[in-house]
């Protein structure tokens, strides 16, 4: 199995519980504060997967990413996970409220 890198969007207190559930996936951590850095990332490592904590993808800020993602030509292929500590893992445009 190929290793994928996901950038994991989360309050630095889940990000452990949450990046077990990508195995053995290079995961690349962020909080929800950080969204600049996450950003330059994302755009400078072209993440297979960007996956957000539930909470925060229903939040404007985390709707607001995930328009500017969805947005981004340069960024066609990447799958935007709504995550949470459950290990249910939804498209974020689909993704219930928590």
């Amino acid at each position: 199995m190929r290793r994928q890198t996901v950038v994991l969007i989360a309050a630095p207190v889940l990000h452990a519980t949450l990046r077990e559930q990508f195995g053995g996936d290079e995961v690349i951590t962020f909080a929800e504060h950080d969204l600049l850095r996450a950003l330059e990332t994302i755009s400078t490592k072209r993440p297979a997967i960007v996956a957000l904590e539930r909470t925060f993808a229903t939040s404007p800020r985390g709707k607001a990413l995930m328009h500017r993602l969805q947005a981004d030509t340069a960024l066609d292929g990447l799958e935007i996970l709504a995550v949470s500590l459950n290990g249910q893992r939804d498209s974020a445009a689909a993704a219930p409220p928590p």
